[in-house]
């Protein structure tokens, strides 16, 4: 809604986080496992986040063409999840695995209970849930946004979701790996099984035993994104570029978008997309088209997006890693004052 010359928004939303580094022996074990191979996994992260936040909105045109937007977020934590291994040696024998590690855990939810088997380490088969009766953890961001229409070109830059959480440790669950222990329940190289990994569960090769848990904070995942259009045609056809820098806990990543907008009429627009990615995805490339109908009362779009890693010389695919498919509908409640 508009408050004077400026526009106000209000925004509740449900988020999810999941990020993971895992190394290459990883893969190499779960596909080519066999008996006298030792596989170093340390360095093996993974964390997963759930939210809830409220966030208000405030952005107004400063001087013509230029237009800055602030939005401040209350963020309630539904559950944290974070797993860390500094070293992770598993020798396969053919009568036993001997595993050497060096790792913590740490779950944070309210209402969550990891109980311990007779080892004295945590027992995931026997986790119990009960209705959360406060938060996990509490925490704050900023976006921060600005465009500048010059005439021939606009230009946009923002920062977003700049924050941290903050997990309250009587709703934190802490266990740490550490030392040897030989697990004994998989036959490698008998012939009893085709798969050494078949049937095996990840409690039977990490063992958790509880520890004292504290306050724990975490940053949030932060994006930098850099935009640029430039019309063309008299405003029918357009060109632009946008950049996308996410600064996640574990890692970052990158993504840039080139588009094109054909817009016949005012109640009709549509859209080409090509986007690549940074060095953690070489070679990923997606294309996308969408349809856009919006006369006054009403916006309906329709999308595609799919993602092509390897083509023949004369760029047919050969396989195809994602596709997707989406349509919305939107209804204004009020015309733009300006």
């Amino acid at each position: 809604t508009y408050v004077g010359r400026g526009f106000v928004t209000l925004d509740v939303d449900v988020k999810t986080d999941v990020q993971a580094n895992l190394p290459y022996e990883l893969f190499d074990l779960l596909k080519n496992s066999k008996a006298g191979q030792t596989y170093s996994l340390a360095g093996t992260k993974l964390n997963a986040t759930a939210t809830a936040e409220a966030a208000l909105g405030y952005s107004r045109e400063l001087f013509k063409g230029f237009t800055l937007g602030l939005r401040g977020k209350f963020i309630a934590g539904l559950g944290y999840a974070q797993m860390n291994f500094d070293q992770f040696d598993l020798a396969m024998n053919e009568d036993a695995w001997v595993i050497n590690s060096r790792g913590v855990a740490n779950v944070a939810m309210n209402g969550l209970h990891i109980p311990t088997g007779d080892n004295g380490a945590w027992d995931f088969e026997g986790i119990e849930f009960a209705m959360p009766e406060q938060m996990s953890g509490s925490g704050m961001a900023i976006d921060l946004g600005a465009t500048y229409d010059l005439g021939f070109a606009r230009l946009s830059a923002s920062v977003l979701n700049l924050g941290f959480m903050k997990w309250s440790a009587e709703n934190i669950q802490s266990g740490v790996a550490s030392g040897s222990y030989t697990y004994t329940g998989a036959e490698i190289g008998s012939g009893a099984t085709t798969n050494p990994m078949e049937g095996v569960e990840f409690a039977d090769f990490v063992q958790f035993k509880p520890t004292a848990s504290e306050d724990l904070s975490t940053k949030l995942t932060s994006n930098v994104v850099l935009g640029a259009e430039v019309p063309l045609i008299s405003n029918i056809f357009s060109v632009g570029v946008v950049y996308n820098l996410a600064m996640r806990e574990l890692y970052n990543t990158s993504e840039l978008t080139l588009a094109a907008t054909l817009t016949p009429t005012r109640w009709l627009s549509a859209s080409a997309t090509y986007s690549s990615f940074g060095a953690e995805m070489r070679g990923a490339e997606t294309f996308g088209l969408a349809l856009n109908f919006h006369p006054s009362w009403i916006n309906i779009f329709v999308g595609t997006d799919y993602m092509i890693k390897e083509v023949t010389p004369q760029f047919v695919p050969v396989s195809q890693n994602k596709l997707n498919l989406y349509f919305g509908v939107s209804v204004p409640l009020a015309r733009s004052k300006y």
